[in-house]
């Protein structure tokens, strides 16, 4: 197991997996890449924009994308905060892909999670792509109303790794 740990956010990830960084305009997108067809991005965005608006927009680009995708609500937290999101089923290259669109937002920017997966190494990755959406430690998370702070000890170890 691997921790990245910049940019006010921790996370947990498989040690082999590949992790980038890239960044515009003040936001930034970590990725982490399974090396088959698996990927979990996180992107922190300025500027504090809905999180209503940041999932509209990845299901408008994902629809403009693939035809027949099939939408379904969620109700999974990161940083246990209120998050907006849904899941996206839709067919690419004969597989069939599932992606998950999580949302939320803190004083001065919000996040956003995107994981997916396809059907041929769903069983494999889903549970590990969870798993590292549960470790994501926001520092901004534990400023917040204390309903909804995060607590980092919560998110240890994850992975059954070394502490």
């Amino acid at each position: 197991m691997n921790v990245f740990e910049e940019h006010g956010v921790r996370f947990e990830y498989p040690s082999d997996w590949t992790l980038s960084q890239d960044s515009e305009d003040g936001n930034v997108a970590i990725t982490v890449e399974s090396g088959g067809t698996a990927f979990w991005m996180l992107t922190i965005l300025q500027d504090r924009p809905p999180a209503e608006e940041v999932i509209q927009a990845a299901v408008d680009s994902l629809q403009d994308e693939y035809d027949d995708c099939d939408i379904y609500e969620s109700s999974e937290q990161i940083c246990l905060l209120p998050t907006e999101g849904c899941d996206v089923d839709f067919s690419c290259m004969e597989l069939i892909n599932r992606a998950c669109l999580r949302s939320c937002e803190g004083d001065t920017t919000s996040l956003f999670v995107l994981y997916q997966t396809s059907d041929i190494e769903a069983e494999e990755t889903t549970p590990v792509l969870q798993a590292m959406t549960q470790s994501l430690f926001w520092e901004i998370a534990t400023e917040m109303d204390d309903d909804f702070g995060a607590d980092p000890a919560e998110f240890d170890n994850l992975f059954g790794g070394a502490e």
